[in-house]
């Protein structure tokens, strides 16, 4: 019940932190336990008629009733417990002065002042009390051994009262004191102890929805590795070539697929808006999409797929939403392979095509357009392109991971550079160009973390 009322004498923002809460419950505590003193001490110096004390009781009665006040209005800690031991050492000299000087029973009480001054503002403070209080002392002996001549105010036949008052109106105030910071330190100790088994049972959630979110992330990306083509059934039908597929998280927002309809092999490499597992979900999607226009309906010219995706990209996503503008999308670059008539056609959506051929490289654009995206109320056109080719040529489909990775303590890799290295390297054989691509990369990436997922399929012919 005390502590509650204490606690309401206590400012709010002392209450969020646990060691100004501890102290500012000693200095209330401590003000009215002064308080709830002064009056019987008043009662008994005017039974022996210690008018001086009296007086001076009834004077002090009002310093713990404007120091809670004060208090409660500003909430300082240190000025607080100064103002405490302030208003107590004014009141103990002024005591000793009238009671016999070293040899009054007061004198014991000075040891209070600096710690009060130590608990309930800071170390500081009562070091400047102890300091303080000592010289005070000092000063009392020397007047002893002057001769000084102190006034005793009250008759002596009530000297030993007077004294026994006085130690047992100690001993009852360190042991009220020592209770109630017993009690604050218990009961600190018992919030402490609480909140930590609070935080630990949040770490144990927090651990085992992790591992279930980390579990579920693995499997995702198990199965979105297992949905797409090995790299010997997309390579199967070229001279060489190699696949550098690295998504940036556990699942992965580029994808590639393939499909043989007769004579005709379609390979698609494709980058979905984002990273991650939002960006996943489009591959599947995409995948999906294709499984349906290539292996469904045999679909197979370049442009025509992408036409075909785009409508089926925009039905699924706008009936899921009430805006005109969506953001999901994907780069899609496709090329149909046919192996009877070695006739190649491309077709792009915000996607290029790389061909080098007699050591040099072409850049060839695809379409302005994406699938899905932002212009979805346009009409967009995609249209293919026929590639020749040359025995020995060489032709590159890619993400932007590569080309957008951040370098330690450099920029970007930037689309030039990655059209250089390929060029540079074309001379290599296609599964040494990917070992060379992997090294340059690690080289320039360094210790940065890698920037986005990253897809390269190189082909020759």
């Amino acid at each position: 019940m005390l502590l509650v009322l204490i606690d309401r004498l206590i400012p709010q923002h002392l209450q969020q932190e646990q060691q100004k809460l501890r102290q500012a419950r000693l200095l209330i505590a401590a003000s009215l336990l002064v308080l709830s003193y002064m009056i019987p001490h008043a009662i008994l110096y005017a039974v022996v008629s210690y008018w001086y004390g009296f007086w001076l009781c009834i004077f002090t009665t009002f310093t713990p009733i404007l120091l809670i006040l004060i208090f409660r209005k500003n909430g300082n800690l240190i000025f607080g417990g100064n103002f405490f031991a302030f208003s107590a050492a004014i009141f103990f000299l002024g005591l000793i002065f009238s009671s016999g000087g070293s040899t009054s029973p007061i004198m014991a009480w000075l040891i209070t002042i600096p710690i009060c001054a130590f608990l309930f503002a800071n170390a500081r403070s009562g070091y400047i009390w102890a300091v303080l209080m000592g010289m005070f002392y000092v000063i009392f002996l020397i007047l002893d051994l002057q001769g000084f001549h102190y006034s005793i105010d009250y008759p002596q036949e009530f000297s030993p009262f007077v004294r026994f008052a006085s130690y047992l109106g100690l001993l009852v105030y360190i042991i009220v004191i020592t209770q109630i910071y017993e009690t604050g330190h218990q009961r600190l100790n018992h919030q402490l102890i609480s909140a930590n088994k609070s935080i630990l049972q949040q770490k144990l959630d927090l651990e085992k929805a992790w591992q279930e979110l980390k579990d579920n992330i693995e499997y995702a990306s198990y199965i979105q590795t297992s949905l797409l083509p090995s790299d010997e059934e997309v390579l199967s039908n070229y001279t060489e070539g190699f696949i550098f597929y690295r998504p940036k998280d556990n699942v992965s927002g580029d994808f590639f697929w393939s499909a043989n309809i007769g004579d005709t092999t379609i390979l698609v490499v494709a980058d979905c808006t984002g990273h991650g597992i939002s960006a996943a979900l489009l591959t599947i999607m995409g995948m999906d999409f294709l499984e349906e226009i290539v292996n469904g309906r045999e679909i197979t010219q370049p442009q025509k797929i992408l036409v075909e995706l785009e409508r089926r990209f925009q039905k699924s996503i706008n009936s899921h939403s009430f805006s005109p503008i969506v953001h999901d999308g994907m780069n899609v670059s496709i090329i149909t392979w046919d192996t009877k008539h070695h006739q190649l056609f491309f077709a792009g959506a915000k996607h290029p095509l790389l061909l080098v051929s007699d050591s040099s490289i072409s850049f060839i654009k695809g379409s302005i357009y994406s699938i899905g995206g932002k212009s979805i109320l346009q009409v967009k056109n995609f249209d293919m392109q026929e590639i020749e080719l040359k025995k020995g040529d060489k032709v590159y489909l890619y993400s932007d991971g590569f080309q957008d990775q951040f370098g330690e303590n450099k920029g970007k890799f930037l689309s030039t550079k990655f059209r250089t290295l390929l060029l540079e390297t074309s001379h290599l054989n296609l599964t040494e160009q990917k070992q060379k691509l992997i090294e340059v990369l690690a080289d320039w990436q360094g210790h940065e973390v890698q920037t986005d997922d990253i897809l390269v399929v190189g082909l020759g012919f």
